[in-house]
This record gives C-alpha cells, sequence and structure tokens, in this order.
C-alpha cells in the first residue's frame, strides 16, 4: 500500500507531458532491422549556439532536466521544404540538474558514455512528420513523432517535443525501491540552421 501511495505521488507523470514517440516493433533475431532511408536534400550545418537537445526524467519525488550540449549535424532541404535530419551527440557532454546526477547518468546505470560515446538519430521528414533511427546507448530503434518546422530566406528550423520509454534503448536502472524512477522520458529538441 505504501508503494501505490508512493507512485500516486509521484512529481510529475511524463507521459502525458507530449505525444509518445511511435517505436517500430524489434525485428526477430535473425534479422537486422531495416535502416531507415537516408535523407536526401541539401545539407545545412545545424548552429548549436541556436539549437537545443534537452530531456526530463522523473523519480516518484523529483523531475530532473538533462541538457546535451555537445551535438552537430545537417538539416536537409530541398527547395522550401525540411526533408532530412541528422544528428550526433556527444553523451559525455551531457549535464543534469545535479552534479551528482550527472556523474551517474554516465556511468553504466544509465548511458555508459566511456564505451557508448555517442547517440544518433537520422530520418526523414515528411508533412511534419519525422520518421528515422535512433541509436541510444547502443540500442536502435525507428521512431515517429511530430515537429513543428520553419523556413524562411535566413534559416530553417525544427522543433519536437515528444516522450520514449527508456527501457525500449536498455536503460533500465530501476532507482531506489522508495524512490522509484519513470520509464517516460521527454525529449525536447530545438534545431536551426542558416541557409
Amino acid at each position: 500500500m505504501f508503494a501505490l501511495l508512493l507512485v500516486l505521488a509521484c512529481a510529475e507523470d511524463l507521459s502525458q507531458k507530449a505525444p509518445a514517440a511511435k517505436v517500430e516493433a524489434p525485428a526477430p533475431k535473425a534479422e537486422a532491422p531495416a535502416p531507415a532511408p537516408a535523407p536526401s536534400g541539401t545539407g545545412l550545418a545545424i548552429d548549436p549556439a541556436r539549437s537545443t537537445i534537452s530531456a526530463k526524467g522523473a523519480k516518484i519525488t523529483k523531475t530532473h532536466d538533462i541538457n546535451f550540449p555537445d551535438f552537430g549535424g545537417t538539416l536537409k532541404v530541398e527547395g522550401e521544404k525540411l526533408v532530412g535530419v541528422e544528428v550526433v551527440v556527444k553523451m559525455a557532454a551531457l549535464m543534469a540538474d545535479s552534479e551528482k546526477l550527472t556523474g551517474h547518468l554516465k556511468n553504466e546505470d544509465f548511458f555508459s558514455v566511456d564505451t557508448m560515446p555517442e547517440s544518433k538519430f537520422v530520418g526523414t521528414v515528411t508533412d511534419g512528420t519525422v520518421t528515422g533511427d535512433l541509436t541510444l546507448h547502443g540500442v536502435t530503434k525507428q521512431l515517429s513523432f511530430p515537429a513543428t518546422v520553419s523556413i524562411d530566406a535566413a534559416t530553417v528550423s525544427a522543433e519536437t517535443e515528444f516522450t520514449i520509454n527508456r527501457q525500449d534503448f536498455g536503460v533500465s536502472y530501476p532507482g531506489k525501491p522508495d524512490d522509484l524512477i519513470q520509464d517516460s522520458v521527454v525529449l525536447k529538441v530545438k534545431l536551426v540552421a542558416a541557409r
């Protein structure tokens, strides 16, 4: 009963915070998953100074903000349409809202940054939906999620906020028995490139 009360008193239900990304079912073990198609178009370098990648995680007692400041990649444009995106994130640079949590997220309980130093997303964009392969913690899954795209004479930008289940990527550390960690994690991404 006490455990149930703790769950009900959770800081914030992140599964309700943003739309969930659609995750393709894993392929049978004998088959390799089909990679998402590579985006075509003219590549424009993402400007890290105007772009952000962050996440929000939660346990029973508190939510935590996590920032990923070291990343790069391209937005791919055909005419006046954003058609693709490629992003590589350096996981060792991640920063949480507490120094202790930052260190914990980098170790083998979470992201194992010494052995898996990068996360990567490669996808296509069609009518405000992004579909592509996210490689996180050494696991690749195909995701689909909504994005808001803006293009003008000077810039191309894409913004999205969606949830993923950390268990889908092998990040399964449960937390303390009296302060369990939610499986839902909110990803918030803003990517801007100059034309």
